[in-house]
């Protein structure tokens, strides 16, 4: 149903007069007509009884102006709830990330933003590997906080890079391993591993798999986690060793003693992790602002 045939309905039957509604729609009293016409065939029953003189409502008609003023108002309910819902989203980031993509070396670039643009709010939620995609081009949030090769690949995601990280072999710093330069293949092969279980980081198992194929040697894998938050606790007790995308910014290793080794096979550009900020579609005004304060954080060109 034509909702500017119901406003036009609603008005005539206030006044139950063509010549009024007329004059208050700005609008020609045969256009009038011409929509009740279109209104009385979607309905299959006239509204109004119209002689020279006088207009009143057939009892289809007043039915139809009762559920009509009713529908109106709801309608217009919804159009200043959507208004406001949209204003809002403008002034609102929602970014996701996994989780060993976020952590506190990216604070300054979010305080930046928010000294340059402190209208805007920046919500924040954490995702697994396999959920981020999704999350993204499903546009439940506007950004992701991720790495190269868990968005590669997806129609009408753009992203940049914002830093280039190195898998190495993490363990804690009591491990006769930490006073090496760095860890050879064979050593790998006996080191006891510890891995993010494939179902909740898919992305990151297939890629420590990957490392260890291409040296050509089996992991001595001791142990699946879920939380690759919980891998550094572990090797901090002691428990065993693992293959971490490592950069010197990161700050979430400070609370732990823990050591990282270079791992020496011969593809090294197998360990090469590049840190990502993605988007899908066109960026809005805010996310236009969030993009260049990255780009001018990390001096990225533009």
């Amino acid at each position: 149903m034509d909702i500017e045939y119901l406003k036009r309905f609603v008005v005539i039957g206030n006044f139950l007069n063509f010549r009024k509604a007329s004059e208050v729609l700005f609008v020609s009293q045969p256009a009038l007509s011409h929509s009740i016409a279109a209104l009385e065939k979607e309905i299959g029953a006239p509204v109004f009884i119209r002689n020279t003189k006088n207009v009143d409502f057939t009892p289809a008609g007043k039915i139809l102006f009762d559920a009509a003023q009713h529908i109106l108002e709801a309608y217009d309910n919804a159009l200043t709830d959507i208004s406001k819902v949209a204003n809002s989203d403008e002034h609102v980031l929602r970014i996701g990330y996994v989780g060993s993509a976020l952590d506190n070396s990216l604070t300054p670039l979010f305080r930046a933003f928010r000294a340059a643009e402190p209208d805007i709010a920046v919500n924040l939620t954490r995702h697994h590997g396999n959920e981020i995609r999704k999350t993204l081009t499903d546009q439940l949030i506007n950004f992701a906080v991720t790495y190269e090769e868990y968005i590669a690949n997806l129609n009408g995601v753009h992203f940049e890079t914002i830093e280039n990280e190195r898998f190495t072999l993490m363990i804690s710093s009591t491990d006769p391993l930490a006073r090496k330069d760095s860890i050879s293949k064979e050593e790998l092969a006996k080191v006891p591993l510890l891995v993010c279980e494939k179902e909740s980081a898919p992305y990151y198992y297939e890629i420590v798999m990957n490392i260890f194929n291409s040296a050509g040697i089996v992991p001595n894998v001791v142990q699946e986690v879920r939380l690759i938050s919980d891998i550094y606790r572990l090797v901090d007790m002691g428990t065993g060793a693992a293959i971490i995308s490592y950069s010197e910014n990161k700050q979430m290793y400070n609370n732990f003693d823990l050591t990282f080794l270079p791992i020496d096979i011969e593809d090294q550009s197998i360990l090469e992790h590049r840190r990502t900020i993605a988007w899908y579609g066109e960026l809005s005004c805010s996310g236009r602002k969030f993009i260049n304060t990255v780009k001018s954080f990390y001096n990225i060109d533009k």
